[in-house]
């Protein structure tokens, strides 16, 4: 289903996860198709989570750990030995007598279902928006509360603590070797997917769900879980929210992925090709300084601060003409610098002007904002897909 993505030691292990064709409906988008193979071969990150392995290990871990490596968890989640089997996909049921008169378990906007079983018992979790908590409900119709279902979540030690209700005391000696997620995966190229090891996701596709939701494109599986990835079409923020004009003959897609569990919830990865500015080694004279606003930002992400990388813009119809190398990542990879005649040049330094006035702030010239660097490209290795970056102390976002 694809080619490994993590190869991972804590006594030889080996998982996988990683990128192929974007896809912007249920079936894959041509435009998009890696010119090369990207997964040919692996290459070490540069701050890895593990270190290669060539054979899997039938290593297997007991107990929790919150220092727990990605190796480990990667292991557990290839290789569940906590007893736990889950359903094809989440069923929904009616909340529970005990929680139905809560004003807010009992609501519209919380949603029960049945994930699986461990042991006889049906493991039961409810969302808003994102699972939320899990439990199990024995044969009897006892209920628990799994206040701890991963193996890398520390425990309170509470003792005769409930989840609020008398009849649903805390269990922490539970947990789920399937819901031990790492930090990170790993693409071959050192890429990380990032991800929050205590997320346990959402009933759809957090954040993206529009009448149009394209399926995703799987791009490699590890124990029950499958790593999907996306692009849809998005308009150029910047001509809604600052009212500069949008270059013609550019446009844009969101690139994200998301790690569908083995229970049927959506969990966000965060794709991260480099850190910041900072990272770079520069083979042109720059004037950015690493301070509270060098931080890099999406080009269509509006919110003042550093994005979330959720989501990575994929800009099309800019020639690479228009861009010069301008360094490379610690990975090795090229990052680009805009020339005069960029498309992206005029209004994003529009944008820039205008906010710094609008903030009784001066602005530096057109040729300082390029030499900056003000924004810089990224190209998805393997594929012809070009990303932009902001640079937040030359963005009209830094500034609202």
């Amino acid at each position: 289903m694809g080619a490994p993505l993590v190869r991972a030691t804590a006594s030889a292990l080996v998982a996988v996860a990683l990128v192929a064709t974007a896809s912007c409906s249920s079936s894959p988008d041509a435009s998009t198709t890696p010119t090369t193979d990207p997964f040919a071969t692996s290459t070490a990150s540069a701050t890895p989570s593990s270190t290669a392995s060539p054979e899997p290990s039938d290593t297997i871990f007991t107990g929790r750990d919150p220092a727990m490596s990605d190796a480990e968890a990667l292991a557990r989640i290839a290789n569940p030995a906590t007893g736990e089997t889950w359903f094809t996909s989440p069923k929904a049921i009616a909340a529970p007598t005990w929680a139905a008169s809560d004003d807010y378990l009992g609501s519209p906007q919380i949603h029960w279902y049945e994930l699986g079983m461990r042991a006889g018992n049906t493991i039961v979790g409810y969302t808003d928006e994102y699972m939320q908590e899990i439990f199990e409900r024995a044969p009897d119709g006892s209920w628990q509360w799994i206040g701890s279902p991963s193996a890398s979540e520390p425990v309170t030690g509470g003792v005769g603590v409930t989840f609020g209700f008398p009849d649903v005391p805390l269990n922490e000696t539970i947990y789920y070797d399937s819901m031990t997620l790492p930090q990170r995966f790993t693409l071959p190229t050192g890429e990380a997917l990032e991800v929050n090891p205590n997320d346990r996701g959402g009933i759809a596709n957090p954040g993206y769900t529009v009448a149009s939701q394209p399926a995703g494109t799987p791009v490699d599986s590890l124990g029950g879980y499958a790593i999907l990835r996306y692009t849809t079409p998005v308009t150029f923020v910047w001509s809604e929210t600052y009212g500069v004009p949008a270059p013609e003959g550019v446009t844009y897609r969101d690139l994200y992925y998301m790690l569908r569990t083995p229970y049927g919830m959506y969990i966000p990865l965060f794709f991260e090709p480099f850190v910041g500015l900072g990272d770079i080694t520069w083979s042109v004279a720059t004037s950015f300084t690493v301070d509270q606003y060098s931080y890099i930002a999406d080009l269509n992400d509006i919110s003042c601060g550093p994005w979330e990388k959720d989501h990575n813009t994929i800009v099309t119809g800019i020639p690479e003409s228009e861009w010069s190398v301008g360094g490379t990542t610690q990975l090795g990879a090229n990052v680009y610098v805009p020339k005069a005649t960029n498309p992206l040049a005029e209004p994003l330094y529009d944008s820039y002007v205008a906010s710094r006035d609008a903030a009784s702030g001066s602005h530096v010239t057109m040729g300082a904002f390029l030499a900056a660097p003000a924004f810089v490209g990224y190209v998805v290795p393997g594929t012809n897909e070009w990303i932009v970056y902001l640079n937040g102390a030359y963005s009209g976002r830094a500034w609202c």
